[in-house]
């Protein structure tokens, strides 16, 4: 089944969005679309229509979308009505994915003075960093980049205009911050573009935290988390949940193919950001950040030119360290680093 702007959409909450705009507002887009609206958020609380024509009268707001071609539509309807402030569905998705609000009409949000990105392969704490870093009062650093950006990217929408809009809407007291995860970042603009993506960056201003882990330690979380459903946890962790990571079972092929991946992932993002002026890359490793959290907030502020505000950090709050609420993980360890010794061929 092809994939429509709502699933994009699904973990920004587009459909409830959309379906929640006042009597001024208007839906347009085809009618199977809009069927496919009201099934997933209930009926829009505004008129919605198929057609420019049948937009009502008194209506000041439009959001429209066509599956074939959003930009020409929003041309189109921009020139036949001048009166009407119109937003296309795809265009609204850099603006969730960032804070879920739209501004009013005529405000239009500065970029940011400070910006920076959190850089790292999946399963390196960086949940963990980036919530530190933002209870600390530096920025709100959110995996902005995820299926909906790109999504929206590879329908018309342009990289440069697409991060504009992030970066206005998810500041935090002049702050932006976002994650880049390695293969979401190679899915948005190509591994072979991403070096060049990221200098470009450097270019407007960026900051880059390089978070590290322990790739055996991160093999580890991937495959638990896989094969437990356990991803996060914050506080005490539930008795049913520590029980799934404790059943985890032992799969030395499914682990050296999850390794590999790992070593691969990291070294492609070493070579995108070979490139990077060495003054504007903070590199941090996962185990001294769970050690030395404060520490690690003071060195990030002092890194990004910021103040940080570590007597606001909630330690309760921030994610779990999931592999010291069990002994399985440890115990999946030294299976694997022994049975790895033995079969030193299989990984390079």
């Amino acid at each position: 089944m092809k994939k429509t702007v709502l699933d994009a959409g699904e973990d920004c909450g587009l459909a409830r969005f959309l379906a929640h705009r006042g009597a001024q507002a208007c839906l347009l887009a085809p009618a199977p679309l809009l069927q496919e609206l009201a099934e997933r958020a209930g009926a829009p609380g505004c008129p919605a229509v198929s057609t420019a024509a049948e937009i009502p009268a008194g209506v000041k707001r439009v959001f429209a979308h066509d599956p074939d071609d959003e930009g020409g539509l929003l041309v189109r309807l921009r020139a036949a009505r001048p009166d009407l402030e119109v937003h296309g569905w795809i265009e609204l998705i850099p603006v969730l994915v960032a804070d879920r609000k739209l501004p009013a009409p005529d405000m239009r949000r500065p970029l940011p003075m400070h910006r920076f990105a959190v850089v790292c392969t999946p399963r390196t704490g960086s949940t963990f960093l980036c919530e530190l870093l933002e209870a600390g009062g530096l920025g709100a650093a959110r995996e902005h980049l995820r299926w909906p950006l790109i999504y929206a990217l590879r329908h018309g929408l342009s990289l440069p205009a697409a991060f504009d809009r992030v970066q206005r809407h998810g500041a935090v007291d002049g702050v932006f911050g976002t994650k880049l995860i390695s293969h979401f970042l190679f899915d948005a603009v190509g591994q072979d573009q991403a070096g060049g993506f990221l200098q470009d960056w450097a270019a407007q201003g960026f900051r880059f935290i390089r978070l590290r882990r322990d790739p055996v330690a991160q093999t580890l979380s991937k495959f638990s988390a896989k094969h437990s459903g356990v991803w996060h946890a914050r506080g005490a962790l539930a008795e049913g949940r520590r029980r799934r990571l404790e059943k985890v079972p032992y799969d030395f092929a499914e682990l050296c193919e999850i390794h590999r991946r790992t070593l691969d992932e990291d070294r492609a993002l070493d070579r995108a950001m070979a490139g990077l002026p060495a003054d504007r890359v903070l590199a941090l490793d996962y185990d001294t950040v769970v050690a030395a959290p404060l520490e690690t907030l003071a060195r990030a502020a002092a890194f990004l030119g910021l103040t940080a505000r570590p007597d606001q950090v909630d330690f309760g709050a921030l994610p779990t360290q999931l592999s010291a609420t069990h002994d399985n993980t440890r115990l999946l360890r030294e299976r694997f680093l022994a049975d790895l010794a033995a079969r030193p061929d299989l990984i390079p």
